[in-house]
């Protein structure tokens, strides 16, 4: 996600960026942002807790009170909606672990560097 967010840091000082985009990546949203990260990534594991495992629902109070998703057509769409998360992390992942490959285009946009070929 640091990553990204340098990403996002490097396309808001252009001038072309929009002016929500720009508000967004200032440093002093640093905060802001990983709150919400931290806000997305508490809600998925809730729906994960309080539809279909059941467990550690002491540490999501309010998804606790949802019911208990055990209908297979229904979990045959849940489940991989609440797997894509995870699923876009492994796709994202890929892609940035290749910056030491030649020719990266991640090395010009995150680091200002011409990929070494």
């Amino acid at each position: 996600m640091a990553l990204v967010w340098l990403y996002g840091r490097k396309s808001a000082k252009g001038s072309s960026a929009k002016a929500w985009w720009q508000y967004i990546f200032r440093i002093d949203r640093v905060p802001l942002y990983f709150g919400v990260l931290l806000a997305a990534a508490y809600v998925e594991e809730g729906l994960w807790g309080g539809l279909i495992w059941r467990e550690h629902l002491r540490f999501f109070p309010i998804l606790s009170e949802l019911p208990w998703v055990e209908d297979k057509i229904i979990l045959t769409l849940l489940i991989p909606l609440l797997a894509l998360p995870q699923s876009t992390h492994y796709v994202f992942d890929a892609m940035i672990w290749k910056v030491r490959g030649p020719g990266s285009a991640w090395k010009d946009t995150l680091f200002k560097k011409k990929a070494s070929v």
